[in-house]
């Protein structure tokens, strides 16, 4: 047997037969959820191609592969590589749409190896998050990269292009509507002595949700968004703010404010408790700080 093609199971390693087709040229193990364990593939000697595209593998690169000197292709698309690019991969090498970053593309693009077909864009960052929001409240979206080298451009329902084009996505005012994913493009372009570095970046899903608004009906106090990453507002129509406290889980007293748009961006990500001091007393929320 030459060819051997186990796509879109449920494969979780190489079976131990494998070693006994010593004539493999062709290997397919896309879309299944191998991690680790290609050791077990040296064996194969006259192995030419190798695709585990969409796979559960993680971290560096599997170097262990480069070993089988026959190798002319490896396709690891849709994993979760990240770190040093090895020098010596071979001449069709596809790592889109994995956790490369721009450092880690430059390095090895300044090789100036010759390349078949070396194909490395769009990567994947950050993780999948869930913002919260009330009807009628603000809300930021997220993401980490930054600078001036990026152009930013984000989606709705992740793929209908907004007009923003900035490091965060910003609702002034939630809608019904606007409860969806969102997912954010950083392209960045650098002209390199032998190429054009041209990479687009893409967020991993943001979800914008309704509900965890911390709220007090009876009060009419509302204290937003919740989790939050810099600022936490409280919003009441019927009762004046005479102090507010935020305390550790612990009961110790983090900071106190006579403001109802409250600064917690230095504090580290953790729960907190925020005390609101009305004329009808004291009204506790706990709050996720990011």
């Amino acid at each position: 047997m030459e060819w051997l093609s186990l796509q879109n199971n449920l494969i979780t390693a190489f079976p131990a037969e494998l070693v006994q087709l010593k004539n493999l040229v062709h290997l397919n193990f896309a879309e299944n959820q191998i991690s680790g364990g290609f050791e077990t593939l040296l064996p194969l000697t006259k192995l030419e191609q190798i695709y585990l595209d969409k796979n559960l593998i993680s971290g560096a690169f599997p170097s262990s592969l480069l070993q089988l000197k026959m190798l002319q292709m490896l396709s690891l698309t849709g994993n979760q590589l990240s770190g040093d690019i090895p020098e010596n991969i071979p001449a069709l090498t596809f790592l889109d749409n994995n956790r490369y970053t721009k450092t880690d593309i430059k390095n090895f693009i300044v090789l100036d190896k010759k390349m078949a077909d070396f194909t490395y864009s769009p990567q994947r960052y950050d993780e999948k998050k869930t913002v919260f929001a009330a009807l009628g409240t603000s809300a930021t979206l997220p993401q980490s990269l930054t600078g001036d080298e990026y152009q930013f451009t984000w989606f709705k329902n992740l793929g209908d292009k907004t007009t923003s084009t900035t490091e965060s996505y910003s609702i002034h005012t939630v809608q019904e509507e606007d409860y969806t994913d969102y997912t954010c493009e950083a392209y960045y372009f650098e002209k390199l002595p032998t190429e054009l570095v041209e990479i687009s970046f893409f967020r991993e899903p943001v979800t914008l949700s309704k509900g965890l608004a911390t709220s007090e009906a009876n009060y009419g106090l509302v204290v937003y968004p919740n989790p939050t990453t810099d600022f936490l507002n409280i919003k009441t129509h019927k009762l004046d703010i005479e102090k507010v406290f935020i305390f550790d889980l612990s009961g110790k007293l983090i900071m106190t404010e006579n403001s109802r748009k409250i600064n917690v961006k230095n504090l580290p990500a953790a729960t907190y408790v925020i005390s609101i001091k009305t004329p009808e007393g004291v009204k506790s929320f706990k709050f996720i700080k990011h």
